[in-house]
């Protein structure tokens, strides 16, 4: 279910986004017309209820336009806690919250760069966004800030099947491997259960690679260890392709 949202236009994108909630996200379409039809191009996670904590991103989810930049790429988001939904005493409701938002427009052209060991995609100058389900501290910084020694979880009171993490550019890439480290482990988890897969997205949809091997082999427990780096790679001959 989707409600009290808005929709907006950016002029200088020449296109109308449309912003709505769920109890548990904020959910972002886009359409060259008010009337559509509308494309789903983003989604942000707060995790479980209630959505009335500081943590969450409450409801009835607008961008006033009085808060876009001439570029019409960056805005402010404006969203409300409500005493409905777990906030009480203590907790302050019904604010007028802003949160910066910044949408950088696509291409569709084919990629063109070819895969190198000396280019880090992950890096924030290719256009990298870091992406996840969710995140325990509420930000995904340091999934490319270059440190590896840091520690992020998807902590956010939800028993997921599936844990994922990623990247998104507004541009094609080719990829020919791509290296996993591991943050803080311990014996309430930190590790993945099973081995460590690889998905890239195509025409909207997020696809597995196919062929993939990890080294050194991933235990799939404890055992994983702490900052500890892991190689996917795909054996099919053609490198493994990011839209």
């Amino acid at each position: 279910m989707i409600s009290q949202g808005g929709v907006t236009y950016l002029a200088a994108q020449k296109r109308y986004v449309y912003t709505s909630w769920t109890e548990y996200t904020f959910e972002f379409y886009e359409s060259p017309t008010p009337w559509g039809p509308w494309k789903h191009f983003l989604s942000n996670d707060f995790g479980g209820y209630p959505l009335s904590t500081s943590k969450y991103g409450g409801y009835g989810v607008t961008i006033p336009s009085k808060f876009v930049q001439p570029d019409g790429q960056t805005m402010f988001l404006q969203a409300n806690v409500c005493p409905c939904g777990g906030g009480g005493i203590g907790t302050s409701v019904y604010n007028f919250n802003l949160r910066k938002l910044v949408l950088t427009p696509s291409t569709d052209a084919p990629a063109t760069d070819l895969p190198s060991a000396s280019v880090n995609l992950a890096a924030p100058s290719t256009g990298a966004v870091a992406i996840s389900k969710s995140t325990q501290s509420g930000s995904l910084a340091l999934m490319n800030d270059g440190v590896l020694s840091g520690s992020e979880s998807d902590f956010d009171d939800e028993v997921k099947g599936a844990s994922w993490w990623g990247y998104e550019w507004p541009a094609r890439h080719k990829v020919n491997n791509v290296e996993f480290t591991s943050g803080a482990v311990s014996a309430e988890g930190g590790y993945f259960t099973g081995r460590p897969r690889v998905q890239v997205k195509q025409n909207g949809s997020w696809v597995e690679v196919g062929a993939q091997t990890v080294s050194p082999a991933y235990p799939g427990d404890v055992s994983a260890g702490a900052n500890k780096r892991y190689t996917i790679t795909s054996l099919r001959r053609r490198p493994m392709g990011c839209g």
